[in-house]
C-alpha cells in the first residue's frame, strides 16, 4: 500500500463524533502502523506511536471536558492520565511503561545523541492497547 493510498483512506473516513485530537490520535497511529508494517524501526515511527498516545490522552480529556489550556499545551503523559475522571489499573499500567520511555513526548522528535534504550516493538504494543480501549 503507498503513501498515497494510506492518505486517501484517511482523508475519505468520516467520523463524525470524534473530536479533532482523537481523530488526530488515530491518524497518527495508522501512520505508524503503516511504516512498522513496512519494516520501517525508526525513530520516527516510535514518535508517531507516542505522539499518537499523546493526542488520544487529550481526546479523552476533551471529551470529559477536562481539557484546560495548560493540558492542551503540556505533552506530559503522565500528567495527562491522571487530569482524567475514571482509569482502571490497569490501563493505568500502559502509561506507566509508556511514560519513562518518552515523558515529554519530544525523545524521538527531535536529533539526539542521547537516546539510550528503547523498544519500539513495546512503543507499539503500548499505543496499540490504549487505542483499543478508545475503540471500546
Amino acid at each position: 500500500m503507498s503513501a498515497i493510498v494510506l492518505s486517501m483512506r484517511l482523508q475519505s473516513i468520516d467520523l463524525p463524533d470524534m473530536n479533532d485530537f482523537l481523530q488526530l490520535a488515530r491518524e497518527s497511529r495508522n501512520a505508524a502502523e503503516f511504516l512498522y508494517l513496512q519494516g520501517e524501526r525508526s525513530r520516527p515511527v516510535a514518535f508517531c506511536y507516542v505522539h499518537s498516545a499523546e493526542l488520544l490522552l487529550k481526546g479523552w480529556l476533551q471529551q470529559q471536558g477536562l481539557l484546560s489550556e495548560s493540558l492542551r499545551k503540556t505533552h506530559d503523559l503522565q500528567v495527562l492520565w491522571d487530569s482524567q475522571l475514571a482509569t482502571s489499573a490497569n490501563d493505568r499500567e500502559l502509561i506507566e511503561i509508556l511514560s519513562p520511555i518518552d515523558p515529554k513526548t519530544t525523545r524521538f522528535r527531535y536529533p539526539s545523541t542521547n537516546l539510550g534504550d528503547w523498544n519500539l516493538e513495546e512503543i507499539r504494543r503500548v499505543v496499540l492497547a490504549l487505542h483499543q480501549i478508545a475503540d471500546e
